[in-house]
C-alpha cells in the first residue's frame, strides 16, 4: 500500500511549502484539491493551469505520488445550468490531469449537502447525465475518474454504485472507497460480512482508499477519532490491501496532533 493524506488537511500553503510539509510528515502520496490547499486559490473557478503546474513540480520534487486530483463538484445539482457548470469544472480538471498533473484519478463525490431520501431519487437522473458526460470525456481524453459513494449523498450505497459501474462498463471509471462514509450505523451491522460484500462488489474498480475512524455519540451521530480507536473494522481491508500492494490509502481529516500515531497505524495495516 502507498500511505498518503489529503493535502488540505495540512493547511493552505504555496505549492513548494505544501509538498515539503507533507514529505517531512512521512506520507508518500497526496490528494490534491487546489482550491483547498493552495494559499493563492479559494474556489474552483479561480484555478488556472499555472497552479496545476506548480503543484506538479513541487510534488515531484518531494517524491510524492499524486493519487487524486480532487475536483469535488455537485454532479447531481437540480439546477441544470449550474449542474452543467459543475460538470465543466470537472472536465477541465480531467484535461489538466492528462496534460500536467498525472494523478491516478480525478475524483468527486456525487452531491453536496445531505439530500433527503426523496431528493436523492429526484436528483439521481441528473447525476446519471453528469456521469454520462464525464465517462465519455474520460474515454476521449484517456484519464481515469473516480466517484466516491457516501451514504448521505445521491450515490449512497454499494448496490447503486455497482449498478453505476455496470451501466457504464468503462475501464476509466473507478471508485474512491471511504469505509466510514458507507457505515452510517456501525452498531446495526456485522462489519466483516458487510465489508466482504463491499469489496466483493466493488473491489476490481477501487482505485483509492480513504481512511478515517469514528465512534457514535449519545445522539448516534458520527464523531471522528484517531485511527484504530473507533468502531471501524479493518480486518477485511487488511486482506484486500495484501492483494493490492500499489493501492494508495489516504488518511482523511488528518489532525496534526495525532498524525504520527495515525501514520504508524496505517503502516500496521500493511504489516498485518
Amino acid at each position: 500500500m502507498i500511505i498518503g493524506a489529503r493535502a488540505h488537511d495540512f493547511g493552505r500553503f504555496p505549492a513548494e511549502k505544501l509538498a515539503e510539509t507533507i514529505e517531512k510528515s512521512g506520507f508518500q502520496a497526496v490528494q490534491l484539491a487546489p482550491a483547498k490547499c493552495l494559499d493563492s486559490v479559494r474556489s474552483i473557478p479561480e484555478i488556472r493551469e499555472e497552479h496545476i503546474a506548480e503543484l506538479k513540480e513541487a510534488m515531484d520534487a518531494h517524491h510524492l505520488r499524486i493519487a487524486v486530483y480532487g475536483s469535488y463538484v455537485d454532479l447531481s445539482c437540480g439546477d441544470e445550468v449550474k449542474r452543467e457548470q459543475q460538470v465543466s469544472y470537472f472536465v477541465q480538471a480531467m484535461h489538466w490531469n492528462k496534460e500536467i498533473l498525472h494523478a491516478d484519478v480525478v475524483g468527486s463525490e456525487s452531491s453536496y449537502g445531505r439530500p433527503s431520501s426523496f431528493e436523492k431519487r429526484l436528483l439521481f437522473p441528473a447525476f446519471l447525465r453528469s456521469m454520462d458526460t464525464l465517462v465519455n470525456e474520460a474515454e476521449k481524453i484517456g484519464t481515469d475518474i473516480a466517484i466516491e459513494p457516501v451514504s448521505w449523498h445521491v450515490l449512497s450505497d454499494i448496490c447503486t454504485t455497482a449498478e453505476l459501474l455496470e451501466r457504464f462498463r468503462s475501464p476509466h471509471l473507478k471508485i474512491i472507497l471511504d469505509l466510514c462514509n458507507l457505515l452510517p450505523r456501525p452498531d446495526l451491522i456485522q462489519q466483516e460480512s458487510y465489508w466482504n460484500e463491499v469489496f466483493g462488489l466493488l473491489g476490481p474498480s477501487i482505485a483509492i482508499i480513504h481512511l478515517k475512524d469514528i465512534c457514535l455519540d449519545e445522539h448516534l451521530q458520527q464523531v471522528q477519532v484517531p485511527l484504530g480507536s473507533g468502531v471501524c473494522g479493518y480486518s477485511v481491508l487488511r486482506c484486500f490491501l495484501a492483494g493490492h500492494p500499489d493501492m494508495p490509502v489516504l488518511r482523511e481529516n488528518l489532525k496534526m496532533e495525532t498524525a504520527e500515531a495515525d501514520l504508524e497505524f496505517m503502516k500496521g495495516l500493511e504489516a498485518s
